[in-house]
């Protein structure tokens, strides 16, 4: 037998077989009982995989990742009946990527910002959330002709591509994930003030350094979006040397969230602070701090 469903967080060997998720949207609940029934009908494919994961945007576009167990020959004829169901159909594992079907790129649209999104590459779950931290980080931040701004962890530029800038300025986005960059490079490429944007591949622990700052300039600004683990120590003490002004720091995880505004606090004062539930009917939140620089105001 095969149990499509979610691992409890007490055992990550058992699965609990779910038809439908109360905090996902209906959409995606439909389309995961189309792939359950596809997968019971093909068990040979579905010995093979390990998870899926399906990605709908607000746009009214739906992919699939499919992801295996090995490398495995895989044939492209079986899945031809979820082409209906999907705009694009992927498959992955621990060294590859492939794209089975592709019809249609996922992409959402941000205070009509448009954002290309490759399939490994992250994106805010909560739309409306996301808007609502957007407005948010926009409305507190002075941002002044000529400063340099720098979104580290960049993603595919969701924040950094929506801050509101003038051609004086210049946006340095960081982001080891490479399609992302190449996300972030192509929205950029669609902003009328495209020439402020600078995006750049690599680890932001050896990235973000004296070296960028004597390219670009001190930061004025820092954006974080770490993962759920949080920055790094040096990565703060980078930000403290450099004498940021401002510090936005957004967080899916309170405890590590904590710990990092523990070591920057005797610089930085927390000037406004905002918990977003972006994980509806659970415990998860996003929580987003702005810092400013003691004795700066």
């Amino acid at each position: 037998n095969i149990t499509i469903g979610f691992h409890p967080l007490w055992d990550k060997k058992t699965i609990i077989d779910v038809d439908q998720c109360l905090i996902l949207k209906k959409d995606i609940n439909k389309l995961h009982k189309i792939v359950k029934i596809w997968l019971h009908q093909n068990k040979n494919i579905a010995k093979n995989l390990n998870s899926y994961t399906i990605r709908n945007s607000e746009t009214g576009v739906s992919i699939i990742i499919f992801e295996r167990k090995d490398e495995f020959e895989i044939k492209v004829e079986p899945f031809n009946i979820l082409f209906n169901s999907f705009n694009g159909i992927y498959l992955k594992s621990n060294k590859t990527f492939h794209t089975l079907y592709e019809e249609k790129f996922l992409y959402e649209i941000v205070n009509d910002t448009y954002l290309k999104i490759h399939p490994l590459s992250f994106f805010q779950n909560h739309y409306e959330s996301t808007q609502y931290i957007i407005d948010f980080i926009n409305n507190p931040l002075p941002i002044q002709g000529n400063e340099v701004i720098y979104d580290l962890y960049c993603g595919i530029g969701t924040f950094s591509l929506n801050l509101r800038v003038s051609d004086s300025n210049k946006v340095i986005g960081i982001d080891n994930n490479p399609f992302a960059i190449a996300d972030a490079k192509h929205n950029c490429s669609l902003l009328p003030n495209k020439e402020s944007y600078t995006f750049l591949m690599g680890d932001v622990l050896h990235t973000f350094n004296k070296e960028l700052f004597s390219q670009f300039s001190k930061p004025a600004i820092v954006i974080l979006d770490p993962p759920r683990s949080g920055t790094l120590i040096e990565i703060q003490k980078q930000i403290i040397q450099a004498n940021t002004k401002y510090v936005i720091y957004i967080s899916c995880n309170p405890l590590s969230l904590a710990w990092n505004l523990q070591q920057l606090m005797p610089y930085y004062k927390i000037i406004d602070a905002k918990a977003f539930d972006m994980f509806p009917q659970t415990h998860q939140v996003e929580t987003v701090v702005v810092l400013t620089k003691r004795g700066y105001r």
